[in-house]
Parts: C-alpha cells; sequence; structure tokens
C-alpha cells in the first residue's frame, strides 16, 4: 500500500497527461512525509543519485493490544 501511494503521488507530480519521461522524473523527486503507510516520522525520499525510497526503519513493540514505538527512528543504510 505504501509503494501504490507513492506511485499516485508521482502520478499526480506528473502532469496531466503523464508521460514516462514527466513519471520518471516525478519519481526521482519524492519527499513524502506523510504517507499514512509508513511508520510515523519515516520519510519516503528519492533523487537523481539516490533511487532507495525508504533509508529509515523504527522498531516496534507488541504491547497488550497495539504497537508501541521503540526508541527512535534509525537510520538505514
Amino acid at each position: 500500500m505504501a509503494s501504490a501511494y507513492s506511485f499516485v503521488d508521482a502520478l499526480t507530480k506528473a502532469g496531466r497527461n503523464p508521460t514516462r519521461r514527466s513519471l520518471m522524473a516525478a519519481m526521482l523527486k519524492l519527499e513524502e512525509k506523510t504517507n499514512p503507510f509508513v511508520l510515523p516520522g519515516i520519510t519516503v525520499k528519492t533523487g537523481p543519485k539516490d533511487r532507495r525510497p525508504l533509508e529509515q526503519a523504527r522498531l516496534q513493540r507488541w504491547q497488550k493490544d497495539h504497537w508501541v514505538p521503540v526508541g527512535r527512528v534509525l537510520a538505514a543504510k
């Protein structure tokens, strides 16, 4: 779902009549801080030289009936 959300975001940024070139350009300029399908605090970000959209991670622990974040957001490089 996170990938689909990012793809729709890129499609909207590619313009009214997206082409392959405009879609690729939009995919290489992603910076989503509010993707509802990734954990809070994790940014989906790409660039011309960096095509990996997720470079952060966050640990969570199951506690009774819900997930609880453990620690801070970690760099996953």
